[in-house]
């Protein structure tokens, strides 16, 4: 799943270690005559993925991570759990399989969903970050699975 030499680039599917990431929480929200919404920041440092892909990073004022979360036992037990572990596209093409490492401590996923921008000043501190690398087959799985969540053919990678 994960490479023994990463590249010394940022990759679509890098782990990224201890990020500070802000994300805005609704708070309260009201429709009456005048739409009225208040968020809470949520600061704090995550272990994330890189979900852009590799050719937008520096290109664009933002790229996207997303927080990677630990396997909960109400995930084990739903019917995409196995396709899951098992990176098939089916039930579960909104999220992706991370398994146990050194760096990843416990089996975890990531919700292609809860996309967060970082800044492209930030492009240097994600990659002294980086913690992991995946294959050149699990990330063309993982950037079908991409793909298939934003409704949009992936691009082919060729590096």
């Amino acid at each position: 799943m994960y490479t023994d030499t990463p590249s010394k680039s940022l990759r679509q599917g890098d782990v990224i270690k201890g990020l500070l990431i802000c994300r805005a929480k609704l708070e309260s929200y009201q429709k009456v005559d005048a739409p009225m919404v208040a968020f809470k920041p949520d600061i704090e440092f995550a272990d994330v993925v890189l979900i852009s892909q590799c050719c937008d990073i520096g290109k664009r004022p933002y790229f996207f991570v997303a927080p990677l979360e630990k396997i909960n036992p109400h995930i084990r037990t739903q019917s995409y759990y196995g396709d899951l572990v098992a990176h098939v596209s089916g039930k579960a093409f909104n999220l992706f399989y991370y398994s146990q490492t050194k760096f990843v401590e416990e089996e975890s996923y990531i919700d292609f969903s809860k996309a967060i921008p970082v800044e492209k000043n930030r492009v240097a501190e994600c990659l002294s970050r980086k913690a992991h690398e995946l294959t050149i087959p699990v990330r063309d799985v993982f950037r079908k699975n991409l793909a298939l969540n934003f409704g949009r053919a992936p691009e082919e990678d060729t590096q």
